[in-house]
């Protein structure tokens, strides 16, 4: 693992038989990392087939409607892969092949979920902000001329980042992400605090604003406990033992940017209705 490079969240092991393996003891962060993953795969899995299940139950309009949400939730489904894949590897064996497919899986997953979560910021954003604009190109080719834009997108990072094994790919993204959910938010809280009192059908559209508003509110939020914590970690390496940093630093680092998978997944949940605390009627949109 070199300074500059983003490894994958299994350089650490408590296995003492493997020699290409780095030997770790089974400390506090190791417990950290079990624990956060056990529990993303505990609510996240469920949480995500029931989501996906009741989109694949839907109307194509709601399915349109709710484009990016669905490659988000599969996205969050990709990472709780990596999650047992990692927990597997750490926990039964210490092979480098399936570290190098951990390791290229991860990176996917790192580069791809905050592209996702900028488009459903952006979908949201342009619906609250831009609603005629919004109805113009709400069209499923425009969605898809997008979703492939976006795949390109998270495919050139990944490989630069896994070529070039530069550190400053992952916080460019990063910043960019933050940049356009906190541009996204804002606008959106705008719009909210413009609204006025009216009949039933305004307050209607006001209740469709906010829950865009919590959902991108949520997604920043997300974001910055996914990877603000593992950007300031990381230059570390520079200044502890590498046993220290391997073993201790870089676990919690790479759980906290794993975390939070069942998020967006209970969110939907919750908003068609299907929780035990939802006290609303299904709402698709």
């Amino acid at each position: 693992m070199t300074a500059g490079n983003i490894s994958h969240p299994d350089s650490f092991s408590h296995r003492h038989d493997n020699s290409t393996c780095p030997v770790c003891p089974f400390s506090e962060a190791s417990v950290f990392y079990l624990v956060l993953g056990s529990t993303d795969l505990a609510l996240g899995l469920p949480s995500g087939f029931w989501a996906l299940w009741l989109l694949g139950q839907g109307s194509r309009a709601v399915l349109e409607s709710e484009f990016f949400i669905v490659h988000l939730l599969v996205t969050d489904m990709f990472s709780m892969l990596v999650t047992l894949l990692s927990m597997f590897h750490f926990l039964l064996w210490c092979n480098p092949t399936v570290e190098k497919v951990i390791y290229v899986l991860y990176i996917l997953f790192l580069y791809g979920r905050p592209f996702f979560q900028s488009c459903v910021c952006v979908e949201r954003y342009f619906a609250v902000v831009h609603p005629v604009l919004y109805l113009s190109y709400k069209s499923l080719k425009y969605r898809l001329t997008a979703l492939l834009t976006t795949w390109v997108v998270v495919l050139t990072f990944s490989v630069g980042n896994m070529v070039v094994l530069s550190a400053n790919v992952l916080p460019c993204v990063f910043l960019l992400a933050l940049c356009v959910t906190s541009f996204c938010s804002l606008s959106i809280l705008r719009v909210l605090r413009r609204q006025g009192p009216g009949d039933d059908q305004r307050r209607r559209s006001s209740v469709i604003k906010r829950k865009a508003f919590v959902i991108v509110l949520l997604i920043q939020l997300m974001l910055l406990v996914n990877y603000l914590p593992m950007l300031c970690l990381m230059p570390l390496q520079a200044f502890v033992r590498a046993e220290v940093f391997t073993c201790y630093i870089y676990p919690m680092a790479m759980s906290l940017s794993m975390v939070g998978a069942f998020v967006q997944s209970l969110l939907y949940v919750h908003r068609a209705g299907k929780l035990v605390c939802s006290t609303a009627g299904p709402k698709q949109h």
